[in-house]
């Protein structure tokens, strides 16, 4: 796996909130809700993008922008 997926260490393509929590204790988890239909994939994707902004975290913002841009253009 090359580095330039991952985050901390931690594959961008698995990443959650929780794994998150673990670096950045002071931040905890969001609740996120939508009124769309999303595949769990895509909603862990919204999740952590949420989470990244809220926490201006513009390191993982970046890498999970240029990771996911193509695959969920909606999102982004």
């Amino acid at each position: 796996m090359s580095n330039e997926n991952n985050f901390q260490e931690i594959d961008i393509s698995k990443i959650t909130q929780w794994d998150l929590f673990k670096i950045y204790p002071n931040c905890s988890p969001l609740l996120l809700s939508t009124i769309d239909e999303n595949s769990d994939d895509k909603f862990r994707v919204l999740e952590i993008l949420q989470y990244s902004k809220h926490y201006k975290i513009s390191e993982l913002t970046k890498i999970i922008t240029e990771y996911y841009k193509n695959i969920y253009p909606d999102i982004f």
